[in-house]
């Protein structure tokens, strides 16, 4: 169940802007804040009356028309002035643009003018003019759209996928143009909250840009990805389809299966009575649901499988789920930091056991190298002989995540297959084979203990 949101409601980005505003015929005064649905502003003398045409002049050049209805009002004793907050109730596509062009000029501005390098300022500020505002653009007629049923979603998302693609592209582009990790996080700041009124409809954008549980990827989100379940409607549905989409999604649902694969081919060529499995960050764990609940898999061994989360409430998910797995195969749980292994290596080895099969499919992504080695050197130590040790991860060479980063504010250790078998090999391990999904952009390190 998706949590409730922390983030601001509102539909469109709204700026505190001191703009002069007329309010047809004679009433003058200035705007206090200001978005494509309406408009704070302060005059000298109270409105008769609560519809009325405003002129807000955006700069010298650029002035805007629209018609409005008074949504509230209160009186500044004090300064003896009227401030009234106001609906647009009429706007015509070029007013918006400007509009829209102003809110991010607003947005942008601190930014771009504290850019020292004038190759970056000017590259910086041509992608938010013409690359994102022609985004904007875009995003806001499609949103409009489907409010007013004048697309189908099927025909709406196809726009959706161009537009995200190309502006995703673009702003990667941008990244590699800078080669200023500062200054890029600053402008995926301001990314986000532009077209976040737009984006963070889809309820699944939104709780991964949260990040609800303290992490990115909790059980709750990959239990939507495994099962492609679309939450959200309208501009937010377009947005959920391509997320679910993503390469990114495809191959954590294909991990998910190569895992289940690499499992059972295990259990088949077991020669031993008694087996014992580790799954370092279980998450929801539907790889093992997938073989003893849904598939019914059931051993001619007794089989101990040893979950570890850090988060509780994933391991109790995990346990309600295989609850009804095959009476041969028990579950212990364990609420454990992974880092603790690290820190504490023979207390945990006590406390975990020797394990024949020890695997982790979503962890080493976020792990830095010292401590991914250290952790892989802890399992690795774990196994029995003949044992195996599984490390999943993403080919940095195959796959960039523009979409988990860029929106979601994800980041992960990009890593080629070659930098992870290095990883192995300066712990000594060097009996190593590498198996991938089939979009090639997750591998599988394999390690068996002579």
């Amino acid at each position: 169940m998706i949590k409730k949101t922390t983030l601001e409601k509102r539909q469109f980005p709204r700026i505190m802007a001191k703009l002069p505003i007329r309010v047809t015929p004679q009433f003058f005064g200035e705007s206090i804040d200001l978005s494509e649905t309406g408009l704070g502003f302060v005059l000298d003398k109270p409105l008769p009356l609560s519809k009325f045409q405003a002129k807000i002049e955006i700069s010298p050049k650029e002035t805007i028309e629209t018609n409005f209805r008074v949504i509230w009002n209160k009186q500044l004793v004090e300064q003896k002035k009227f401030m009234y907050g106001v609906c647009f109730i009429r706007f015509k596509e070029k007013d918006l643009k400007i509009l829209r062009k102003s809110l991010t000029t607003t947005y942008t501005h601190n930014l771009i003018n504290g850019i020292k390098e004038i190759y970056k300022k000017e590259k910086v500020k041509e992608f938010w003019d013409l690359r994102f505002n022609s985004y904007l653009n875009d995003l806001s007629v499609l949103s409009s759209k489907m409010d007013n049923e004048l697309i189908t979603q099927e025909d709406a998302f196809s726009h959706v996928f161009q537009i995200n693609n190309k502006i995703l592209k673009q702003g990667d582009e941008l990244e590699t143009f800078l080669q200023d990790r500062v200054l890029v996080r600053k402008i995926k700041k301001i990314f986000r909250q532009l077209c976040g009124p737009w984006v963070y409809r889809s309820d699944i954008v939104r709780y991964a840009y949260e990040k609800l549980r303290g992490y990115p990827g909790d059980y709750e989100l990959l239990e939507i990805i495994y099962d492609k379940k679309i939450l959200s409607r309208n501009i937010g549905y377009c947005y959920d389809n391509y997320f679910l989409e993503n390469p990114y999604a495809v191959a954590v649902r294909n991990r998910k299966n190569k895992m289940k694969e690499i499992l059972l081919r295990f259990f088949k060529n077991a020669t031993i009575d008694n087996l014992s499995v580790l799954n370092l960050a279980c998450g929801s764990a539907r790889e093992l649901r997938n073989i003893f609940v849904d598939e019914e898999f059931e051993p001619e061994f007794n089989i101990v499988v040893s979950l570890v989360d850090r988060d509780k409430e994933a391991l109790e998910f995990s346990q309600k789920i295989l609850e009804s797995s095959s009476q041969k195969v028990s579950f212990r749980f364990f609420n454990h930091n992974i880092l603790d292994y690290c820190k504490e290596k023979e207390k945990y080895y006590g406390v975990l056991g020797e394990q024949d099969i020890v695997y982790s499919i979503g962890l080493a992504d976020y792990l830095p190298e010292k401590i991914l080695k250290q952790l892989i050197l802890f399992c690795f130590n774990l196994l029995r002989p003949k044992g195996i040790l599984v490390i999943a991860h993403k080919d940095s060479k195959q796959y960039k995540p523009l979409a988990p980063d860029w929106w979601c504010d994800w980041t992960f250790y990009h890593r080629s297959e070659e930098d992870v078998v290095n990883v192995f090999r300066d712990c000594n391990i060097f009996n190593i084979k590498v198996e991938r999904d089939p979009t090639s952009v997750m591998f599988f390190v394999i390690s068996e203990k002579k």
